[in-house]
């Protein structure tokens, strides 16, 4: 009975296992830097172990290697332990890159500035042009562009920008402006009345104008002219009505 009991208790005890693995040696936070034009760094450390109550202890996750490359920025290591009776146990640090590269982008084109002249009668026109050319050691990112080749500029003169980054933070720009001439189209140039110029510039314009007046000038008289007949001939009506009344009452004295 007493054997039965003992086994009973072992059985118990033995699955009742809520204990984590300890962990040993989880490193600390590294932080490396690159060496110069380069964008990564190899960084070493001593792997954690860890221990039980059990005896035995299990590596599930290891998500780097020691020794390995990392890029510039932030990284996150992971080790997780288990043992038995699948009880966890992490072990986590961080490895920073840094760069002291104060070397910005190198621009190996940038296009230079421009100008365009368009007719009287356009507000603007398509401007196109060859995208830059930049180099780095490292990865370099296009942060800011103002405009895209291929677009609409209007009459006026127009910066457009690039601005290029590295893994670093360095950056570097392109600017150039684009100048675009011309006159803006006036109200003269889309009337119909307006006649060809002549040898006084602006001579069509004039022209026009008095032609839109004289023609205002003639509706108006014979609107006038049309109300006027119509009033006189109601008058004349109105009077040859009377003269009939008048005779009628004669006839009956």
């Amino acid at each position: 009975m007493c054997d039965l009991l003992s086994n009973y208790m072992y059985i118990i005890f033995t699955t009742a296992d809520t204990v984590s693995p300890t962990i040993t040696n989880c490193p600390s936070d590294i932080i490396a830097n690159v060496e110069e034009g380069s964008m990564s760094a190899s960084v070493s450390w001593t792997e954690p172990s860890a221990i039980d109550a059990s005896g035995n202890v299990t590596l599930i996750v290891k998500t780097h290697e020691s020794g390995e490359r990392f890029g510039i920025g932030a990284n996150t290591v992971m080790y997780i332990f288990a043992d038995p009776a699948n009880n966890l146990a992490f072990c986590t640090f961080a490895i920073k890159i840094t760069s002291n590269e104060s070397r910005a982008p190198t621009i190996l084109f940038c296009p230079s500035n421009r100008t365009l002249e368009v007719d009287e009668r356009s507000l603007g026109t398509i401007v196109s042009w060859d995208e830059p050319v930049v180099e780095d050691t490292g990865n370099v990112m296009l942060l800011i562009q103002t405009h895209v080749s291929g677009t609409f500029f209007t009459i006026g003169t127009t910066i457009v920008s690039y601005i290029f980054r590295d893994n670093a933070n360095n950056m570097e720009k392109c600017s150039f402006s684009v100048t675009v001439t011309g006159d803006y189209p006036d109200i003269g140039a889309v009337n119909p009345l307006r006649q060809s110029e002549g040898s006084g510039g602006n001579g069509g314009t004039d022209v026009s104008y008095i032609a839109l007046v004289l023609s205002m000038i003639a509706i108006v008289c014979i609107f006038i002219v049309v109300v006027l007949l119509y009033f006189r001939r109601k008058d004349k009506k109105k009077n040859i009505d009377l003269d009939v009344l008048a005779m009628s009452a004669t006839n009956s004295m």
